[in-house]
């Protein structure tokens, strides 16, 4: 987590790193295919999913529209989700 922010904003390059870090095992070589992006070169097709979901998880409310570019910030619900999250499987892996 960078100094200032809260556990509810981090910066897009790290929730991407600890997104991939905590799937690698289940990655597939079709996941790391360089598929083309925009008119700036490729990226692995893993982190254009990975975008992807940022659009559904602000379309459905868990993410703010009014965070600062570059970051992700959950809103309350995704707080809420996040937590309940959490406990789930805290209590299936205790």
């Amino acid at each position: 987590m960078e100094l200032g922010k809260s556990l509810y904003e981090q910066p897009v390059s790290r929730v991407t790193q600890r997104v991939m870090l905590n799937i690698k095992s289940r990655l597939t070589p079709y996941d790391l295919v360089l598929i083309p992006k925009g008119n700036t070169g490729s990226e692995e097709r893993i982190k254009n999913d990975i975008r992807w979901a940022r659009k559904t998880l602000l379309k459905h409310g868990y993410l703010s529209h009014y965070s600062c570019h570059g970051y992700w910030r959950l809103t309350d619900k995704g707080r809420r989700y996040a937590e309940r999250l959490t406990q789930r499987f805290a209590s299936e892996y205790d």
